[in-house]
């Protein structure tokens, strides 16, 4: 199993941190087979709809942001692969 940081900034500013283990090669498949985040397709590839419970409302204009190593993501969460010394987190956004 693989090892990996993972923080969350949620709706009220706070940030949880969490350490995550898997066997899957992506954060994507690592965070939504543990039900910690929800996707839906999108035309860039998927939409983070929920991240530890906390659902984005796009009627809203709130979404989820994915960063690494506190960098804005170049990929979509789906095809990040995972490097056991990044950190990877998500913002909440409104």
């Amino acid at each position: 199993k693989t090892l990996f940081d993972l923080e969350v900034a949620d709706d009220k500013g706070n940030i949880n941190k969490y350490k995550v283990a898997t066997d899957k090669k992506t954060v994507g498949e690592a965070l939504i087979e543990l039900k910690f985040i929800e996707v839906k397709k999108h035309e860039k590839g998927v939409l983070i709809t929920k991240v530890d419970g906390i659902e984005a409302d796009e009627k809203e204009k709130e979404y989820w942001s994915f960063y690494v190593d506190g960098e804005l993501a170049s990929k979509s969460v789906s095809m990040t692969e995972i490097d056991k010394y990044s950190v990877y987190s998500f913002k909440f956004t409104k």
